[in-house]
């Protein structure tokens, strides 16, 4: 279960990169009429990306980072209440559904795996002593 969390930790983080570096770079384009809009949307974008960066350093050290990946997926699972918030409102396509699953279900999944770490998988984690 917790190689799984893992897998699932460092997806998220992978995507996050992708998709907030190309968002920084690409913004929503130069109309005069988005200026204000796609200045949010690169901002949101940086903030994004680092949450990749977060994710990617709990993937490898998850045991160590277990709160730090809880905040993260609640901020995935946030966000997904988001965009169900947004389909009540506006039509969406199915992608957006499965996002919507995917960015609830997962990191909710992810937050009960890191409750459930058994203490000798923490354990051997945990540098040795021995040669000091």
């Amino acid at each position: 279960m917790q190689f799984i969390a893992r897998v699932i930790v460092a997806l998220f983080g992978v995507i996050a990169l992708a998709t907030g570096g190309a968002a920084l770079i690409q913004g929503l384009g130069a109309s005069p009429e988005a200026v204000l809009l796609d200045n949010n949307y690169r901002f949101f974008a940086g903030i994004w990306f680092v949450v990749g960066l977060g994710l990617i350093h709990g993937a490898r050290d998850y045991h160590g980072s277990r709160g730090m990946i809880r905040l993260f997926m609640l901020a995935l699972i946030v966000g997904g209440l988001g965009r169900a918030l947004g389909a009540i409102y506006h039509p969406v396509e199915t992608r957006i559904i499965v996002a919507i699953l995917i960015e609830t279900v997962l990191p909710a999944a992810v937050i009960g795996a890191t409750f459930f770490a058994p203490p000798s998988v923490v354990a051997s984690t945990e540098p040795s002593n021995a040669a000091t």
